[in-house]
């Protein structure tokens, strides 16, 4: 539901530690389809395989949570 949420313009990013694929699959094309970018915390691009995300409206902005939160 988060995912959907930054996809609908109420939030700005989302991060999240160990998620499975399940958990955000299917938020991934909703957040791309609105315009987002997802990737796994660090940087590096995000596969269909437990792990960390982080997503943003924006590279900039994903660029500035990769910041803080790595």
């Amino acid at each position: 539901m988060d995912l959907c949420y930054l996809a609908e313009g109420r939030f700005d990013a989302f991060w999240e530690l160990i998620l499975s694929p399940w958990d955000f699959a299917a938020g991934w094309i909703i957040i791309e389809k609105a315009g987002g970018v997802m990737s796994s915390v660090g940087g590096k691009p995000l596969s269909l395989a437990r792990g960390s995300v982080m997503s943003a409206n924006s590279p900039h902005m994903l660029e500035a949570i990769s910041a803080l939160i790595t």
